[in-house]
């Protein structure tokens, strides 16, 4: 009753900013999408692709609002449409984390970003969640505050990330952790998360869509989503990128480490074949920049994985993050 008290008495005194508007940057989305929902494809296209990838879709990996404003406070109205994941929205001031906030499904509510800070203009990133469907619908900030578009990105096009739930951020408590999001704020640069968990397979529909729009760079981390497909899946979606996009680069990242491939040796044997598989796809177009996933996260670094022993956790995001830095650098 208190925290709806002070926010009450924030909002007599604040002026409103219903979503989208153009002073607020939507990232991570196609520049089609432009509702309050932030899904990953658009509703004619989910018809196209299978159902497990329309289903993630519509979750907010990747997706983000930017701006920068000299509010005191800063207040977000917004509800969920499926229910409380692991991550929740994360705030980033001056790219700095600042706190996380849930929304809960079927509740429009709202919300206080931060309270009582002092009026200087600071700019502003919300990290959407890899798991949940969710809907902004307006910030409030104060009366006498304004608000404009952040800094402009270091490229005009985005990183493109595709594959599985790695991508997706699948083991990280924090939305800004997936090593997608580490990547382009280094990088300074806007990204696209089309990780779809285990539906991550290439398939020629969902790849179209992937590719539909401009890209700085491709990477392809498809992980053990793969499964026991033949190589000429693999490479007929390299082949599919190419035809598109004739000179961007396309980075191939082959699976990470798992504690179990340590302990089961049928499954280290599976993964083993997996990276030869896509090492080889990779000789079927030029321009192909191979990463052995071993060398971003390997045996040694078991201690960057979540509890599951699949899943990275944030320093182990970190680190895919830090060695996977200098190729796509060295690429742009």
């Amino acid at each position: 009753m208190k925290a709806l008290i002070r926010i009450m008495s924030l909002m007599t005194s604040s002026q409103t900013i219903n979503l989208p508007d153009t002073r607020v940057q939507r990232c991570g989305l196609p520049a089609t999408q432009s509702s309050k929902h932030y899904w990953r494809l658009p509703t004619a296209a989910q018809a196209d692709v299978p159902l497990a990838v329309a289903e993630q879709s519509r979750y907010a990996a990747g997706a983000r609002l930017r701006f920068k404003t000299n509010s005191r406070s800063l207040i977000l109205e917004g509800e969920s449409w499926s229910e409380v994941s692991q991550q929740g929205i994360d705030c980033l001031v001056d790219g700095c984390y600042w706190r996380t906030l849930w929304l809960n499904r079927g509740e429009r509510s709202e919300q206080p970003l931060y309270q009582g800070l002092s009026p200087q203009t600071r700019e502003i990133e919300l990290y959407f969640p890899a798991e949940q469907e969710i809907s902004i619908h307006r910030l409030s900030i104060d009366t006498d505050a304004v608000i404009a578009p952040a800094a402009e990105f270091a490229a005009s096009a985005p990183l493109v990330f595709y594959g599985s739930s790695i991508v997706q951020g699948a083991g990280a408590s924090l939305s800004c952790m997936s090593y997608p999001a580490i990547v382009a704020r280094a990088l300074q640069m806007d990204f696209h998360n089309w990780g779809f968990y285990g539906a991550g397979k290439a398939e020629p529909e969902v790849v179209a869509q992937v590719i539909a729009h401009p890209a700085s760079a491709f990477i392809l981390d498809l992980g053990r989503s793969f499964g026991r497909q033949d190589i000429e899946v693999y490479r007929s979606m390299l082949k599919q990128i190419r035809a598109v996009h004739a000179r961007v680069p396309i980075v191939v990242i082959t699976p990470i480490f798992s504690v179990r491939e340590h302990f089961d040796s049928k499954l280290a044997h599976r993964s083993e074949q997996l990276r030869l598989l896509m090492s080889l796809a990779t000789e079927v177009v030029t321009g192909v920049t191979l990463v052995n996933g071993l060398s971003v996260l390997g045996h040694n670094d078991w201690p960057g994985l979540s509890n599951d022993g699949l899943h990275p956790n944030e320093r182990g995001f970190e680190l895919i993050a830090q060695r996977l830095l200098p190729t796509i650098k060295e690429l742009l």
